[in-house]
């Protein structure tokens, strides 16, 4: 969770994308997205958008959102280059600075995920844990 503030800026460029630019991000994804932000979910979301951001140390990097009338939601992040730490602050940043009046929340951010130190960076805390459920032929992959 991140409650609402302007951040420092971080990058040297933005690009606002589009929702059809922001799904062909979300469908070219090279992690397992949580079944919150599946690319089939996100097709629902109405308000959806995107940023792309270019880092003043090469660092590149995404990030889409569920615009709602008060909060930021559905939030995916991805490092194209660069440290994840750099680049996922940088990128939200980017949508902070966009939307600083905005509250946020984020949910199934894996505890050891290499961006959790980005996203605290910029704010946000964890407001609490659950353990992710798997079934069928992921949970023995996962236990193997």
């Amino acid at each position: 969770q991140r409650p609402p503030s302007l951040p420092a800026n971080f990058v040297t460029a933005v690009e606002a994308l589009d929702r059809e630019q922001a799904l062909d991000l979300l469908a070219a994804r090279q992690v397992r997205p949580n079944w919150l932000n599946e690319t089939a979910s996100m097709h629902n979301v109405r308000r959806l958008e995107a940023l792309r951001v270019t880092c003043s140390d090469g660092g590149l990097g995404w990030a889409s959102f569920d615009v709602g009338r008060f909060q930021l939601t559905r939030i995916v992040v991805q490092v194209l280059a660069g440290d994840p730490v750099a680049v996922s602050a940088a990128t939200l940043g980017a949508v902070h600075q966009r939307y600083p009046r905005h509250d946020t929340n984020i949910e199934n951010l894996a505890a050891d995920d290499p961006m959790w130190p980005g996203f605290q960076q910029l704010g946000y805390f964890d407001a609490f844990r659950r353990l992710e459920m798997v079934r069928g032929s992921e949970a023995a992959r996962l236990e193997a």
